[in-house]
């Protein structure tokens, strides 16, 4: 089967170079770069939501441990 690996890659490859040079495969990537323009503000969005979150579970988890603390009563 490791015998395959190269010539399969090199078939796989050669397929998408053929693909990108096509009318279809140029208008894709046309498409996929005016997503990216965008993309900068959709993660930072997402990175904003991912830091309350974290933020969030933070907090829950230091009231969790000071629920847990033995008292010294």
């Amino acid at each position: 089967m490791r015998k395959w690996y190269l010539p399969a890659t090199i078939a796989g490859l050669g397929g998408l170079g053929l693909y990108l040079m096509a009318t279809r495969g140029r208008e894709t990537m046309r498409c996929l770069l005016r997503y990216m323009d965008a993309a900068p503000d959709t993660f930072r969005e997402f990175n904003e939501a991912a830091e309350r979150e974290i933020a969030n579970l933070q907090s829950a988890v230091d009231e969790l441990a000071r629920s847990l603390r033995p008292t010294t009563e």
